[in-house]
């Protein structure tokens, strides 16, 4: 036959397992803060590639205009 657990251990049995997931939590927080940051630098890091060669597809045209007139005004 199987008795039951004094309610004392039970408690603490209860209260070992809640902070042994209270500790995998607190792990997985950390690792989902890393992940995070990582993320918003890569994000930063694209934003500014797109932006750039964005730049670079609307000047140039603009660039291959006024390059004459900016050659002349630099020639003595």
């Amino acid at each position: 036959m199987q008795t039951k657990p004094p309610p004392d251990d039970f408690e603490n049995q209860v209260l070992s397992r809640l902070d042994r997931i209270d500790a995998r939590l607190d792990k997985l927080e950390i690792e989902l803060n890393a992940y995070q940051k990582g993320l918003d630098g890569m994000v930063r890091m694209a934003t500014t590639i797109i932006i750039t060669a964005g730049a670079a597809v609307i000047f140039a045209p603009l660039i291959k205009e006024i390059a004459p007139a900016i050659a002349s005004l630099i020639k003595p």
